[in-house]
């Protein structure tokens, strides 16, 4: 499966931290056989062009996106983060229509409420490097099963469809004969 995984922390006003989490999951993915892409919007210069232009150009399967903080942690003026990261989320949407897996340390602190507040699909709490490979495997067990039934359905339409033509054949002797 071709998956972007998102780093969405782009606040700087403290320390600015390397993806280390994301790197981890990348690795795991490709491990696991995946085709993996990772895009750290701290070090883009504008995040959403960056964005969209990932997505259009790797077209992902599946989008993780890291939540790294739910806000600046200054405590005497406080900033709310998500908001921020609910764009990155509908950019995703706008763009594609990839399933979107939360993870990293501000969503797994309040994963329902980052999850409802984001409009992700679904999340991974904790460690990531065992758990979305996982999760992959299971997207695309489930793809695979969903197209042995179209396949499966498919089939018995062409049997239906031949079924109507013998029909067919069988009766333009008897309506040649009515007429």
């Amino acid at each position: 499966m071709r998956v972007l995984l998102v780093s969405a922390n782009t606040e700087r006003t403290a320390i600015i931290p390397l993806p280390l989490g994301p790197a981890f999951v990348a690795a795991a993915c490709r491990r696991a056989g995946h085709e993996t892409a990772l895009l750290d919007l701290m070090s883009e210069r504008d995040a959403i062009p960056a964005l969209q232009k990932r997505i259009e150009e790797f077209r992902p399967g599946l989008i993780g996106i890291s939540v790294r903080n739910i806000d600046d942690q200054n405590m005497a003026s406080p900033k709310f983060l998500l908001p921020a990261v609910r764009e990155v989320v509908a950019v995703c949407r706008r763009l594609c229509d990839a399933p979107m897996a939360l993870g990293g340390p501000g969503y797994s602190m309040f994963p329902e409420s980052v999850l409802r507040f984001l409009q992700a699909d679904m999340g991974i709490r904790g460690e990531g490097e065992i758990v979305f490979p996982a999760l992959l495997e299971r997207l695309e067990s489930e793809r695979r099963e969903s197209e042995r039934r179209v396949m499966t359905s498919g089939h018995s339409l062409r049997q239906l469809e031949h079924e109507m033509a013998r029909v067919r054949e069988r009766a333009t002797p008897i309506r040649q004969a009515a007429e």
